[in-house]
């Protein structure tokens, strides 16, 4: 099915991220056909074959084809399977978990979770948990789709593992906060729901547009330590009351407490023996981060991070940082090397630094406890050299840091007492086990590297929501675990998949309220439903059937219009009526506008045409000329002749002079206060007529209304679904009407104009 969709007319290919869905005044949406056609060409050269287990070979098209059970060679020939987008995000969070999530559970939350329990949840998020899905989306035409695989989570059996079963329940207390947080989201109304105090639907619409898929800004707060908090007031003696104030009067340690109950974990003195986040204070205002995410310079789709290093050889900092991150912790740690002596400020640096020394220090603990040494917590103590003097004779007592066994010769561990430790992890990076995570670490930061600085701003913002608010990214990480089980589970990874379709019904409900009325049935209706009448809600819009799924998104937002504005004292409001009758009429205009002809003459033609047709023994054209005086047409009327390309004027006689009803100052009199829908339509000085005569032209004015209508609503639901493609101001074909000699027909007669002639309808009456 692939192969056969990607060489039709209409194609299919895998959709890169940061395609733009809409189109901007830089560049139109989608991607350019030149390419897609590029990419389709790389990924046929390409061979996807790597490895199961390694991620850094793989391209989106083999993460695709793995996912749904595929060979992988169907993706040969695909655009962007060569992509490296799912490989991307995998590196981001690779490099980024010391600084986030591993010095959150491992420090802030210490001495809560064993090490065994922050490495098994490490090892799920990398595998199983993404902020972009577990595979690209595709696109089939310029129509893109999702692909995430769920499942009823109520019901979901975690593996037979303690971890994820303890995982399961720390996700559902925290679904939680998560419905009602999400209760706070803008979103729109249902049918069904009242509108709450001081509704405002446009604004509600505003908000819905507003919302963005990753964090947009970041900020940071300053938090001091309990300790810290108790000796700064000891210097005054009020040391012993700092803690009952925070205990009984602030309640500081209680909510956390409770939170961590929520989860399973019970603390009996929270500030005594509770982990290193309730021993913080943190203060109640957040400061933003306002310099940037990634570069100084704007972000580019195609140019990666700038030089940083002097020299003709200068590198950006994610060079520099998977260099040093390897190989020299004191330039990593002094940050020497950057041009001027000025290291970056953008905030991934700072990350991946910080990320790259927790790192080391992670290397040199798992090699003293291999060594034999008793396992350091990883968290620095509240006070690091302070301490009082030592008496006289004693030995210097080593130094409470966390970064000591980093500086200190360890034989036990490098085998020769004057090698310190921080220079032995380089010699075994790549061989030791205890020093395995710091190589894949600086591996991700390599292949981070070169990326745009757009694609890291975007993996950047997705691991950071990952670590804060994104629960839907780790609810789902179970479901792409599951599926990682069923597919490979054997070892050998299982093919095929078998496609279905069912339907789920949310939030069912009994109604607020009662809108429905009787309604009659008669001829064909009350045949099928066998019944003189049913039950109507007044408030249900039905259902419109679209052909595809942007025709769908126009009638969804035109139905919408119409229900949020509509009235029992005007049921027309917003009311677009697209009949095939309808549209062929407004077509047959819209071909008399591209011509030049003025929308007045245009319906003055066809409510003339329907004056002498339409009522054979009534004698309607002796109105003309009276209608044409009170209605008069006012298009040619120019001040100036008008003038050739090459300025010389054109012949006064080539000008159009129509001689017919201003169609559109008629429609606008018969709808403007004072309306006037009925005969003489607000003129005055009209001759007297019989009532049939009345009868005749005021039925072919509501006819002319309806024509008018019939093409604004054309025009309204082709602007809508316009914009909703992202084409809000798309180019129309213009063309210069040639002039010609205008058609003056005998006054009072029907005549065939000539080939050529600009008549909407082929026919003239006057």
């Amino acid at each position: 099915m692939i192969t056969r969709q990607v060489r039709s007319s209409t194609g299919f290919a895998l959709l890169p991220q940061g395609t733009a869905t809409n189109n901007t005044g830089q560049a139109p949406a989608g991607q350019d056909e030149k390419a897609v056609a590029q990419a389709g060409l790389r990924s046929l050269r390409q061979s996807f074959a790597a490895a199961p287990g390694d991620w850094r070979g793989r391209g989106d098209g083999q993460w695709f084809a793995e996912l749904l059970g595929l060979d992988p060679a169907v993706l040969s020939g695909v655009p962007n399977a060569d992509g490296t987008d799912q490989r991307d995000a995998r590196a981001a969070n690779i490099a980024l978990w010391p600084a986030t999530w591993g010095a959150f559970l491992e420090g802030a939350l210490h001495p809560v979770l064993s090490a065994e329990a922050v490495a098994e949840t490490r090892e799920f998020f990398l595998r199983y948990v993404s902020g972009r899905g577990p595979v690209p989306a595709v696109k089939v035409g310029r129509q893109p789709y999702g692909i995430l695989p769920t499942t009823a989570f109520s019901r979901l059996q975690p593996p037979d593992s303690a971890h994820r079963r303890t995982l399961g329940r720390i996700l559902d207390v925290a679904q939680d906060a998560w419905d009602k947080a999400t209760g706070k989201v803008a979103r729109v109304l249902g049918d069904d729901e009242d509108p709450p105090p001081g509704y405002d639907p446009h604004q509600r619409l505003l908000d819905v547009l507003a919302l963005h898929p990753t964090s947009a800004e970041y900020h940071q707060r300053y938090a001091l330590g309990v300790e810290d908090y108790y000796n700064r007031e000891n210097l005054a003696a009020a040391g012993p009351h700092a803690l009952d104030l925070l205990r009984n009067e602030l309640r500081h340690p209680q909510p956390i407490a409770d939170l961590l109950a929520r989860f399973g974990h019970q603390v009996e003195d929270p500030l005594l023996n509770g982990p290193e986040l309730i021993r913080r204070l943190f203060a109640g205002i957040q400061y933003p981060l306002l310099g940037p995410l990634v570069d100084d310079r704007p972000l580019s789709e195609t140019a990666p991070v700038r030089t940083y290093t002097p020299g003709p050889d200068g590198r950006n900092y994610l060079h520099w940082l998977a260099e040093k991150g390897r190989t020299d912790l004191d330039a990593l740690r002094l940050e020497d090397g950057f041009a001027d002596g000025r290291p970056p400020a953008d905030l991934l640096y700072l990350l991946l630094r910080h990320g790259l020394m927790l790192g080391w220090e992670d290397a040199a603990r798992r090699l003293a406890v291999t060594a034999g040494r008793a396992a350091a917590p990883p968290v620095d103590p509240p006070f690091v050299h302070v301490r009082l003097r030592r008496p006289p004779g004693q030995a210097e007592p080593p130094s409470e840091s966390r970064w000591r066994l980093l500086y200190a010769p360890d034989p036990a561990i490098t085998g020769n007492p004057d090698d310190l430790v921080h220079r032995y992890i380089p010699e075994v990076l790549a061989t030791r086990r205890e020093t395995a995570l710091l190589k894949e670490q600086t591996d991700a930061v390599e292949l981070l590297a070169d990326l745009p600085t757009a694609r890291l701003e975007r993996v950047l913002a997705e691991h950071l929501d990952c670590a804060t608010y994104r629960l839907d990214a780790w609810r789902l990480g179970q479901a792409n675990e599951l599926l990682s089980t069923l597919r490979y589970g054997a070892g050998t990874p299982k093919r095929g998949l078998h496609i279905g379709a069912y339907g789920l019904l949310e939030q069912v409900r009994l109604r607020k309220r009662t809108t429905l009325t009787r309604v009659s049935l008669t001829g064909k209706l009350a045949e099928v439903f066998k019944a003189d009448s049913l039950a109507h809600d007044s408030r249900n819009g039905g259902w419109i059937h679209a052909p595809s799924p942007a025709q769908a998104r126009t009638a969804a937002v035109l139905r919408a219009g119409y229900l949020a504005n509509g009235s029992p004292q005007n049921k027309d409001a917003f009311a677009v009526n697209l009949s095939s009758e309808r549209v062929r009429r407004a077509l047959a205009l819209l071909d008399g506008l591209r011509q030049g002809q003025s929308l007045g003459a245009l319906l003055g033609y066809r409510f003339e045409r329907g004056l002498h047709e339409g009522y054979p023994g009534v004698d309607l054209d002796r109105f003309l000329p009276a209608l044409r005086g009170a209605f008069p047409l006012r298009a040619g009327k120019l001040s100036d002749p008008p003038a050739t390309d090459s300025g010389a004027p054109v012949d006064i006689d080539l000008v159009e002079a129509r001689n017919v009803v201003d169609g559109l100052e008629l429609v606008r009199r018969a709808t403007r206060p004072p309306a006037a829908p009925t005969y003489p339509f607000g003129a005055e000085h009209l001759p007297e007529a019989s009532t049939t005569e009345q009868a005749a032209m005021n039925q072919e004015v509501q006819r002319l209304l309806d024509l008018h209508d019939a093409l604004a609503d054309l025009a309204v639901a082709e602007g809508t679904h316009q914009a909703l493609l992202g084409n809000p101001g798309a180019p129309r074909p213009r063309s210069t009407p040639t002039p010609r000699k205008a058609f003056r027909p005998t006054p009072r007669s029907c005549a065939r104009p000539a080939a050529g002639s600009p008549s909407p309808t082929g026919w003239v009456c006057c």
